[in-house]
């Protein structure tokens, strides 16, 4: 059989990586760290050492236009490929002659017979006794007969213990752990997919009592572990769908997706096992929804400081829900106001047209919660309680949401056309917090009023007497007042402060080009102090600049001096030369 051979090349590579990643593979392929690669059908494979005991396995998979997916078994996970894909990926560009090209397993495995295979099998365990396990699993769905679950459960049990030995902080194995527990649910797949829901349905279930009462434990760092219990939870919502369990059968099916939802409201809401409260809302029997609610009150009764009040609302949302889906809306009311958190039951009042009730508990709860209470205030808007909205913003002035409050009364007066208040309030905003945005917004609504020449006079001493510099500067360069950018400059102090010095000199280079080359010398100088070579690389953009203000100037042997000059007293910093030299300078 004729393989496609998809075109990649190096640019290809680059796309799909970073650039340090893509440094990093090449030096791992140019000193030969890639080990027996290995060409399956549209499957690239090999081995790349790394920083681990054991190298890392990495697959490519491709397809007729270049690459399809990738996968390491190292922990890289920030932002394109990692280095040892990048290291295969380059051995397949470079060098394919390395590649030995096999057929498909099933080519490889359809002409041998019993005998043949039996010997190839006992082969592989010789030098793999681990995949022995795998012995015990049934290959093909049987809706006759029920599977070893104590088989499944030891393979489940073989891959939460792939943590052994690890450090910690090395996350890597987390994912060995997915990959593991994916070969078990791809064979719960497999039976659902032969119409075999009751064996899938356990098997589904089984991994998620074996995994959720110990996730907490287990370094899941991107997920991996986490994306197989969905799949469960997905397969078990197929199996009610399609399948006929009975009664015994569904208590296992729900209780494991029971405790996978209370695991994830434990946790803070991280989804782990979506969407298992949802399977569990559409299935359950009322009498079933008894012991499940029971279950659920239970749990709610236990918690302690260590769940959030999240943890109260969220129980409360799955209970509010199944009465919902089974037509019982009447009772969400009662659930809510009687059993929910507060700001449960002020959102809800608040919904209700109960304003005063809803005030009176945001009040005494939300006061140290600013987000909250800026969200209460746009619900009772969207209520119709624009009134009493302003009355809640106004009454909490005093508080730490202050800020929050001041905002939020000057953007609904503008929205409710108020100009005149919306000013009021955003120059109470300023005179607290300074900010060039506030003075953006200022800008604009007393313009629209006539006011803005009197009104900024008073903001711009305001702001000077609060030594707001930095605000200042901001205004001075959004109104091109250069040369009081460059008074201002001076007085702006902190890490910011070389990012407006050369905002300030950017704008000054035409009508002040010797205030713009101090800047830019000073700040190359600072640069080149740093001694590494990100730092020189952009010393030598800012020597870019400084030339073509030289060149405008008509000062291109003095450009010729000032960087003579600075290549010989630097001459010893190779890197900077070289940076230098790159920049054309």
């Amino acid at each position: 059989m004729t393989q496609r051979t998809p075109k990649i090349t190096e640019t290809t590579i680059r796309n799909l990586s970073s650039q340090q990643s893509f440094d990093k593979g090449q030096n791992y392929f140019r000193r030969g760290a890639v080990r027996e690669p290995v060409r399956q059908g549209d499957e690239l494979r090999g081995y790349c050492e790394g920083s681990g005991y054991q190298p890392y396995r990495v697959t490519i998979t491709l397809d007729k236009t270049g690459i399809k997916a990738t996968h390491c078994t190292c922990p890289y996970d920030w932002g394109g490929i990692c280095k040892h894909r990048v290291a295969l990926l380059l051995t397949w560009v470079r060098q394919p002659d390395r590649f030995q090209t096999i057929a498909p397993t099933d080519e490889l495995l359809a002409g041998k017979s019993q005998e043949e295979l039996i010997a190839l099998i006992k082969e592989m365990l010789k030098r793999e006794p681990d995949l022995a396990r795998l012995l015990e699993l049934p290959v093909q769905p049987d809706r006759n007969m029920p599977v070893d679950l104590d088989a499944f459960r030891r393979q489940i049990q073989y891959a939460l213990n792939q943590s052994d030995g690890y450090d910690y902080y090395d996350y890597g194995h987390a994912s060995t752990m997915a990959t593991e527990l994916a070969a078990v649910v791809d064979t719960a797949n497999r039976f659902r997919d032969g119409d075999d829901y009751i064996n899938a349905g356990d098997i589904y279930a089984l991994v998620l009592k074996e995994v959720v009462p110990i996730y907490q434990e287990l370094y899941d760092e991107n997920g991996d572990v986490a994306i197989e219990m969905q799949r469960c939870a997905e397969g078990l919502e197929s199996c009610f769908d399609e399948g006929t369990p009975n009664a015994d059968t569904r208590r296992t099916w729900l209780s494991a997706l029971l405790e996978a939802t209370i695991m994830d409201v434990h946790m803070g809401g991280i989804d782990m096992a979506a969407p298992a409260d949802d399977v569990i809302i559409a299935n359950a029997t009322d009498e079933e929804w008894d012991w499940i609610e029971a279950r659920v009150r239970r749990v709610m009764g236990g918690m302690n400081d260590r769940y959030s009040s999240w943890g109260h609302e969220a129980m409360i949302n799955f209970l509010a829900r199944r009465m919902e889906a089974v037509g019982r809306e009447d009772g969400v009311d009662d659930l809510v106001l009687n059993e929910g958190s507060p700001q449960q039951r002020a959102f809800l009042l608040a919904q209700r047209g109960r304003f005063d009730e809803a005030v009176t508990i945001a009040r005494q709860h939300f006061v140290e919660l600013p987000g909250l209470v800026q969200q209460f205030a746009d619900a009772l808007v969207a209520a119709g309680a624009n009134e009493a909205a302003e009355a809640y913003m106004v009454s909490q002035l005093d508080t730490r949401s202050r800020s929050t409050c001041l905002k939020w009364l000057a953007n609904h007066a503008k929205k409710t056309g108020n100009l005149a208040a919306a000013v009021d309030w955003w120059r109470q905003n300023i005179e607290d917090a300074p900010s060039f945005e506030t003075y953006q917004s200022l800008r604009e609504l007393a313009n629209q009023l006539g006011q803005w020449h009197q009104t900024r006079l008073e903001l711009l001493a305001a702001l000077e007497a609060k030594e707001a510099w930095a605000v200042l500067l901001e205004i001075a360069l959004d109104e091109d007042e250069v040369k009081w950018a460059l008074d201002l400059l001076p007085y702006v102090r902190g890490w910011h402060s070389h990012d407006y010095a050369l905002r300030v000199a950017r704008a000054a280079e035409k009508e002040y080009p010797q205030a713009a080359l101090e800047i830019y010398n000073r700040r190359v100088e600072q640069f080149i102090d740093d001694r590494n070579r990100g730092s020189y690389h952009e010393a030598a953009k800012l020597l870019v600049r400084v030339r073509a203000i030289y060149k405008a100037q008509g000062q291109l042997e003095a450009w010729q001096a000032h960087i003579t000059d600075l290549r010989k007293d630097y001459k010893q910093l190779r890197a900077l030369q070289d940076e230098l030299k790159k920049a054309g300078l």
